[in-house]
């Protein structure tokens, strides 16, 4: 398996090479975000960070797709910081982020437990038009929730959700319950599960397999 993903690689490599580099300057944004999934998807994270900075210099129209893509890279390199740079970089161009790519920003930061710059990203959005949804605050309730002293903050997002009008959803449960059992907060994964009344027969079905 290893082998057929380093031969895939090589294939579009040549092909990046061979096609793509000498019509650098003719890119569309299209194709740039396509490349660089595309070499995401192989799991070469830091080739495709390179590809990134590679358009940017060379002034491919690049938009939030493409961003997202090296902040995903990045990501998963666990680079946040320098994701979060580029995210300022990418603002300070005029490309206004979306969801998406608070989201990754989001959950890159819970995952290397950076909590306070994933309420400060959350913050900002709330200042924005984007206002953040269901899945931004599963993603940090569950990030908190991994963490022993967090467990709190992490039934916290509960109240925070609902006082923006969201209803969290066996999701949020579930991704709650989970964290919570893996931080060592097993009595309160309990205690949360109880309190769901006539929606545990939901739960069972998701967080207590």
């Amino acid at each position: 398996m290893r082998l057929s993903k380093d031969m895939n690689f090589l294939k579009a490599l040549l092909f990046f090479n061979n096609i793509v580099a000498p019509r650098r300057n003719k890119i569309s944004r299209v194709i740039a975000s396509s490349i660089l999934e595309c070499v995401c998807q192989m799991g070469q994270f830091s080739k495709a960070y390179e590809l990134f900075k590679d358009f940017r210099e060379k002034k491919v129209s690049l938009d939030r797709v493409c961003y997202n893509v090296a902040f995903d890279a990045l990501v998963k390199l666990g680079r946040v910081e320098e994701a979060i740079k580029l995210f300022r970089e990418m603002s300070g161009e005029g490309i206004a982020p979306d969801v998406v790519n608070y989201t990754t920003l989001i959950g890159g930061c819970c995952q290397q437990e950076k909590f306070e710059e994933a309420r400060d990203l959350m913050i900002e959005m709330d200042g924005t038009v984007k206002t953040p949804d269901t899945l931004i605050y599963n993603v940090l309730a569950r990030g908190l929730a991994r963490d022993k002293k967090r467990a709190e903050e992490a039934l916290g997002t509960l109240k925070l959700m609902e006082a923006r009008g969201l209803k969290p959803t066996s999701v949020t449960h579930s991704m709650l319950i989970q964290g919570l059992i893996v931080g060592g907060n097993a009595d309160k994964a309990e205690a949360l599960y109880e309190s769901l009344g006539d929606e545990k027969t939901r739960e069972n079905d998701i967080s207590m397999v």
